[in-house]
């Protein structure tokens, strides 16, 4: 999983199926240890870097998620009908 902003106001959000979740944090780029934290449900966490994490629901997340692919699916399709049409003139 890719590191967002992780600030306080908008958080690394961090997929669960349960009320807590086990997270790793490679705090600097070239680091050789990882800082681990259980992150809770409702409980937004800092690492010691700074980075901020929260505990979602996984299947209201993945659910979005597919939602959301789904529209870009068919986005990319009707823009490629579109130039397909073009092509065709």
């Amino acid at each position: 999983m890719k590191r967002g902003p992780g600030t306080k106001s908008n958080p690394n959000l961090v997929p669960s199926f349960e009320e807590k979740r086990l997270v790793g944090c490679v705090c600097e780029e070239d680091a050789t240890t990882i800082n681990w934290m259980w992150v809770h449900k409702g409980d937004p966490k800092r690492c010691e870097c700074g980075y901020w994490f929260k505990a979602i629901d996984a299947v209201n997340h993945f659910e979005q998620v597919e939602k959301e692919m789904e529209a870009e699916i068919l986005e990319r399709k009707a823009e490629w009908e579109k130039q397909q049409k073009l092509q065709q003139k």
